[in-house]
């Protein structure tokens, strides 16, 4: 369970993105979907449960434990983070790149385990990046790219996944397909998703928190959201007029 007490975040010189923000995630499995529109906050709450920002005013707990009590190492076990990644310039082979998922786990300058190995082969045909493994990243599409950084964070097999606009840049085959594949992860880890992919959670999403300037306007089953008010309330637009005639 992920719950945030009086949760405040501002960038400096900017206006308040979240404020006094009280959410409960009780699910500990299935894929959380979280909406809004630009600005609502969304990607900037999925920061703050990855630790890369930090509260400016309340508190965010895991289990009941305030997170910023886990040491770095017990953290990144529990909790991993994929953003969007438009810079990825690395010129490493993508195997390279998965096998950093596995680091945590292992003491300093200690080579990797057949476990390990196993949970990386694992990684890597999930995301159908076999034929890939040795080609360096500057070498790849945006989408290849994408699909190789899902590998190396579902490598680091934490569970808790936060996923930061998964989707960007996929092709159509390989939009099924990572959704497949978070559907299948999703059976045992709590996957959290922020996106502008309205179709994407739509399909994958169990549950739903929707944002709007900071604040949540909807918590509840996803399927329960779409056709409902708060969807005109957040993106001004009846759903029915995003459906083919």
């Amino acid at each position: 369970m992920i719950n945030t007490d009086h949760l405040t975040f501002y960038y400096q010189g900017n206006k308040t993105v979240l404020k006094n923000l009280d959410l409960i995630i009780a699910e500990q499995k299935g894929i959380v979907g979280v909406i809004g529109e630009n600005g609502s906050g969304k990607s900037t709450l999925l920061k703050l449960f990855a630790r890369i920002l930090k509260p400016i005013e309340g508190k965010i707990y895991i289990d009941g434990f305030n997170y910023l009590k886990f040491t770095q190492r017990d953290f990144s076990r529990l909790v991993s983070f994929l953003g969007p990644g438009n810079h990825l310039d690395l010129a490493i082979p993508v195997l390279e790149l998965i096998k950093f998922g596995r680091y945590t786990y292992l003491p300093f300058l200690s080579p990797l385990t057949k476990e390990d190995l196993r949970i990386i082969d694992w990684a890597i045909d999930m995301v159908d990046m076999r034929l890939h493994i040795s080609r360096k990243l500057t070498e790849l599409s945006s989408g290849e790219k994408q699909r190789a950084r899902l590998a190396m964070s579902l490598a680091q097999n934490t569970r808790i996944i936060l996923l930061d606009e998964p989707t960007t840049f996929l092709d159509p085959r390989h939009w099924v397909k990572i959704m497949e594949v978070l559907k299948e992860v999703a059976k045992e880890k709590l996957v959290l998703i922020a996106s502008h992919d309205l179709n994407f959670l739509k399909l994958s999403a169990n549950y739903l928190f929707c944002l709007k300037e900071g604040q949540v306007i909807y918590h509840g089953l996803s399927r329960n959201f779409w056709d409902s008010s708060h969807f005109v309330d957040v993106f001004g637009v009846d759903s029915q007029k995003l459906k083919s005639n």
